[in-house]
């Protein structure tokens, strides 16, 4: 079920937030993300780069995976069958993935992924470093693994006030 989050007081954000996490987070686009896109992250001041306009288009996967991990950027992607495949790509060998999965002929849906993507992800580039992230226009998933080793998963939805996280109750 969906809980919803408290909203933060700005004192307890600056508290639970590092210098580190509030890194803005670098981009490397691959080529299955549109220029316009690219250019309304960068209008908003993402600091992107993009496989299209690096004449990098029909590389392979591996190429654009180990690129945006060299140059310590998430990869941006709607390639989630590729990317999300931790065999294919495991977490060790990513700075950090994020998949837009929405109705791309929608741009209302496609603009609202990105703004979430710009407005929950990028802020926090150094927090969400490793992660492996899902963003839609009102759901994201991150994944990641956990200091122990162990596969850790959460489910969120954002609307226009709120922020709610999936709980499982147990319940079978």
């Amino acid at each position: 079920m969906w809980r919803r989050l408290p909203v933060p007081k700005n004192k307890e954000v600056s508290a639970a937030t590092t210098a580190k996490d509030m890194r803005l987070a670098r981009v490397y686009a691959d080529e299955d993300i549109e220029d316009g896109a690219v250019e309304w992250l960068r209008a908003r001041g993402v600091n992107m780069k993009s496989a299209r306009e690096l004449g990098h288009r029909v590389k392979p996967d591996s190429f654009h995976a180990a690129l945006a991990f060299k140059q310590r950027r998430f990869l941006l992607t709607k390639n989630g069958k590729h990317f999300l495949d931790d065999q294919k790509l495991p977490f060790p060998r990513t700075y950090g993935v994020i998949v837009l999965s929405t109705d791309f002929r929608d741009i209302k849906q496609y603009l609202k992924a990105l703004a979430n993507l710009f407005g929950i992800v990028v802020p926090f580039g150094g927090f969400y470093s490793k992660f492996k992230i899902t963003v839609s226009a009102d759901t994201f998933v991150l994944r990641r693994i956990a200091p122990k080793g162990r596969m850790h998963a959460a489910r969120y939805r954002v609307d226009d006030k709120y922020a709610y996280e999936w709980v499982d109750d147990g319940a079978d």
